[in-house]
């Protein structure tokens, strides 16, 4: 989480609002920020981390509001889910749909953080913490990654009209509350089942509101920054600005 992390926590303890992208500080010290944010009564804008273009934070904190989520299950990797749809589509082995993803600069160099899963987990472990006020670890979650699965999987699945995601669910494990990540066969009347390409989807179950799900945040550049400047406008709109007679602007609550 460094240098982020103190330089994160250097900028709330000074008064100054954050907005960031980064998922290390965010996945490691959440909860620590954010109570210092709120004690300055600032805002501490993630929601790059968790999604990018997907909204998973902001609908969490501003949609739900006064119903309580009690479930969260997301596609929320972009690369796993355009190689599973290069699987199935063209009908590749994953090796070769790897190699077409990265040619076409969709997946890293190293996409072992993606294919292995660890992103998803990365993801819910962020949303989870932010919306249910946890304090989940990646030792919280259980994680298996698109690697073995084979192009005989797929086209099985295909057969039947269902097809393979890389899905992250929050669940009970082993006795408390925690995350499981893998791959998992779905069929035709699964809200995930359209979710192809570099689209992501994250579906929130409620107490009271049931269950509502989000589709689409393509995974690319614009977007990601996007939802930069949707965290900024939002802090900015939680502020009034008034100007002072020695010509400077501040900011008030």
């Amino acid at each position: 989480g460094e240098p982020a992390m103190s330089t994160i926590r250097y900028a709330l303890e000074n008064g100054i609002n954050v907005v960031t992208a980064n998922k290390g500080p965010v996945t490691l010290n959440y909860r620590e920020l954010k109570d210092i944010a709120e004690e300055k009564g600032l805002g501490f804008g993630i929601g790059a981390t968790a999604g990018a273009a997907l909204p998973t934070i902001s609908a969490g904190e501003n949609d739900l509001l006064g119903a309580r989520i009690i479930g969260i299950r997301g596609i929320l990797n972009g690369t796993t889910n355009y190689i599973l749809s290069l699987m199935e589509s063209e009908e590749v082995s994953y090796e070769e749909a790897l190699k077409k993803a990265k040619d076409e600069g969709i997946a890293e160099t190293d996409p072992s953080q993606d294919v292995e899963g660890w992103d998803t987990a990365i993801k819910m472990t962020i949303i989870t913490n932010a919306l249910m006020k946890t304090s989940l670890t990646l030792d919280d979650a259980k994680v298996t990654g698109i690697t073995g699965l084979t192009l005989e999987d797929v086209v099985s699945a295909k057969r039947d009209g269902e097809r393979y995601k890389l899905i992250g669910e929050l669940k009970d494990v082993d006795g408390s509350l925690g995350i499981v990540v893998k791959p998992q066969k779905i069929s035709s009347d699964d809200i995930f089942h359209g979710v192809l390409g570099k689209n992501k989807g994250i579906q929130y179950n409620t107490d009271n509101l049931g269950e509502l799900t989000i589709l689409g945040g393509a995974s690319d550049v614009k977007g990601a920054a996007a939802s930069i400047i949707r965290d900024i406008l939002q802090i900015n709109e939680k502020n009034v600005v008034y100007y002072k007679p020695d010509s400077t602007w501040k900011y008030s609550k």
